[in-house]
């Protein structure tokens, strides 16, 4: 599933603001069983937060 998140109600409907998600599960016999994700921040300021915070920001391509 992808999503795109906004923390903010003023940010709703924004494609400029909040975050890009992506969630991956894994079924078995009708049980998930495991989950991955990806956040990626779509602003210069949630993306600085990210670096700043630790994450790394590893291409210029911009929204994945």
């Amino acid at each position: 599933m992808h999503s795109h998140v906004n923390l903010k109600a003023k940010h709703r409907n924004n494609l400029k603001q909040g975050f890009n998600i992506i969630d991956t599960w894994k079924v078995e016999n009708n049980d998930l069983v495991e989950h991955w994700d990806a956040v990626q921040g779509i602003s210069f300021s949630m993306r600085l937060y990210a670096l700043l915070t630790g994450g790394k920001i590893l291409n210029k391509n911009g929204i994945f």
